[in-house]
């Protein structure tokens, strides 16, 4: 799984599929969400800190449920 599907799926289940509503709750704009995508990047530590319900498993391999 890429970076850019973890932040797709994070999106869709935790945020009512809203990028948008994914970058509010990370304290980011929707611009530093759109960079994360198109560049395949993650800030693992943010995203653990927003959503402690995401597996680190999951965040950083890929492997296992997401939650």
């Amino acid at each position: 799984m890429t970076n850019k599907e973890k932040i797709l799926e994070i999106a869709s289940t935790l945020c009512r599929n809203s990028q948008a509503e994914m970058s509010r709750r990370l304290g980011l704009s929707q611009t530093a969400v759109n960079t994360w995508l198109k560049r395949g990047t993650i800030d693992y530590e943010k995203i653990s800190e927003t959503f402690p319900e995401v597996s680190a498993e999951w965040l950083l391999r890929g492997e296992g449920s997401m939650l």
